[in-house]
């Protein structure tokens, strides 16, 4: 899904997207996820991995040639990093030096960040949630599509993302004896 909004968003700016629009992504992102898996050895781990994706993709009436840079690992933290670290705020913003759209993995939940030529933030996450990033059981079926403030609401939005996701996470029981 992050890989069809991704194109879409060089197609229709973000700030103009429908309803449609987004059905479109969705649908779209479903044909071209299971025409790339189809081309793959078994998919065991059912995700496409970053270097799966190809860097040539038509959709939406257009060609879009798809860059990728080094991976940029970010900590969501509340507390002071120290050099060796750094936030996903940090990141992401180091990403956007070069990118103007950002597929964010947390744990095993995708998004794709744009920023648009205003400079303006845009989140779209294909899970079905509400604004404060929970999950949305009410609205299946339903994308969302935030346009963040700044890089500090984009911070708090995937702090509250992995919160929802590791408060769902109990780890196995270790005994000692």
């Amino acid at each position: 899904m992050v890989t069809s909004a991704t194109v879409y968003s060089t197609v229709k700016a973000t700030a103009f997207w429908t309803v449609n629009g987004v059905n479109q992504i969705l649908i779209f992102g479903d044909y071209l996820y299971k025409e790339i898996d189809e081309q793959l050895p078994e998919n065991e781990h059912g995700y496409l991995l970053i270097p799966e994706i190809p860097h040539r993709i038509s959709l939406f009436g257009t060609t879009v040639y798809l860059q990728s840079s080094r991976s940029l690992c970010g900590i969501i933290a509340s507390v002071q990093l120290s050099q060796a670290a750094t936030s996903i705020k940090e990141a992401i913003s180091q990403g956007f030096e070069r990118h103007s759209s950002a597929i964010v993995i947390l744990k095993n939940t995708s998004m794709m960040i744009h920023k648009d030529p205003e400079s303006r933030i845009w989140l779209f996450d294909s899970h079905s949630r509400n604004e404060d990033g929970m999950p949305a059981p009410d609205e299946v079926g339903k994308s969302i599509l935030i346009n963040l403030k700044d890089m500090a609401d984009l911070n708090l939005y995937c702090a509250m993302i992995i919160y929802n996701i590791l408060s769902k996470y109990v780890p196995p029981a270790v005994f000692i004896s």
